[in-house]
Parts: structure tokens; C-alpha cells; sequence
């Protein structure tokens, strides 16, 4: 009689190290665009701020309405709302709600 569980045990050891192999060999690929797009990335001349997609875009961007809660937050609000009007979007408003704030 033939016994079949050293050949399933040979081959579910190939299979498992195929597996293994695809996965090494897929994570140097990817390691190796990461160099590739560092690489590139490097070699590029820095994106002038006027060349942003909103400023080029910017007529046609829809507005929009940024909501700040702020529930005792008088130590944080003002650097919150600062923030947020530092945004550089073409039309927007900041809207800071406070809900009874003690």
C-alpha cells in the first residue's frame, strides 16, 4: 500500500515555500520603486506655491464652511481658529461654535 502523506507533506512544504518566495520577491519590488520614487523625488525641483491646485483651480473650487467646536477651549480656541484661517483655500469660512462653555 502507498502512503500519501509524504508526498502531501512534500508538497504542501513546495507550495508554502513558492508562497514565501512571491512574497519576498513582491516586497523587493516595492522596495525597490521606493528607491526609484526617492530617487526621483530628490532630483526635482521644489513646487512654487502659485502652481498649487487651488490657486490654479481656484474659480472653480466650491466654498466651503469649516465648523470649530469649541467647548471650554479658551486656552486653545485662538491657535485653533488661527489655523484654520491659514488654510489656503480660495473661499471658505470658519464658523466657531461654543455650546455653553463654563
Amino acid at each position: 500500500m502507498f502512503d500519501w502523506s509524504q508526498e502531501i507533506i512534500l508538497g504542501a512544504s513546495i507550495l508554502s515555500w513558492f508562497i514565501i518566495g512571491a512574497g519576498l520577491a513582491q516586497t523587493a519590488v516595492y522596495l525597490l520603486q521606493l528607491i526609484i520614487a526617492a530617487y526621483a523625488l530628490s532630483k526635482r525641483p521644489p513646487v512654487a506655491r502659485s502652481a498649487l491646485l487651488w490657486h490654479r483651480y481656484g474659480d472653480v473650487a466650491p466654498p466651503i464652511a469649516l465648523l470649530v467646536p469649541a467647548y471650554n477651549e479658551e486656552v486653545n480656541v485662538v491657535e485653533s481658529v488661527h489655523s484654520m484661517l491659514a488654510l489656503e483655500y480660495p473661499n471658505f469660512e470658519v464658523i466657531v461654535i461654543n455650546d455653553g462653555s463654563k
